[in-house]
């Protein structure tokens, strides 16, 4: 099950229900539980992204991460025909924001200074911090994540929130 805080309800039986754009303004922050995961999985357990007018800030949660792990990210800004692909490794850095087409994890490299990133291996988060200069800087934004468990017989994916699909726009303060 999904729970979504902020710019979101909760339906009839307990769903989640995101409102749409005309129902409420965007908020400045949204956080995606993901507890509908089964064992096995490499279980996101959800993401919450936080905006300022300096920077973009998303904070993945998990049940484990190991160092051959990958958290990856997209967001999609509200003025920008394109959306960005960034990708981190515990210990390794973030790579840089890549110009991709939908969930495409290819293109070009964005020139951008200022991310920091923190995921370590065998803690339960990751922590990546954007300047809002490096998107642009939007009215608002979505986000997308995926984290991908890798073990010795292959690996397993898990996606914040479910199915690939997008958080709920969040403003960045003006």
């Amino acid at each position: 099950m999904i729970t979504l805080v902020a710019t979101s309800g909760v339906g009839a039986a307990g769903t989640a229900q995101a409102h749409a754009p005309t129902e409420r303004a965007p908020a400045a922050s949204v956080v995606v539980e993901d507890a509908g995961d089964t064992a096995g999985d490499a279980d996101l357990r959800g993401i919450s992204v936080k905006a300022t007018r300096a920077r973009l800030v998303v904070t993945a949660t998990f049940s484990q991460n190991e160092s051959g792990d990958l958290l990856q990210l997209w967001i999609d800004t509200s003025n920008k025909p394109r959306n960005y692909y960034g990708a981190i490794a515990p210990e390794s850095g973030f790579d840089a924001l890549r110009l991709v087409g939908g969930k495409q994890t290819r293109g070009p490299r964005g020139e951008c200074a200022g991310f920091r990133a923190s995921y370590l291996s065998g803690a339960t988060t990751a922590r990546i911090a954007i300047p809002t200069r490096c998107l642009g800087s939007p009215g608002t934004v979505r986000v997308s994540t995926s984290a991908t468990l890798r073990s010795g017989s292959g690996s397993v994916s898990d996606a914040a929130p479910n199915g690939g699909a997008w958080t709920p726009r969040v403003r960045l303060a003006r």
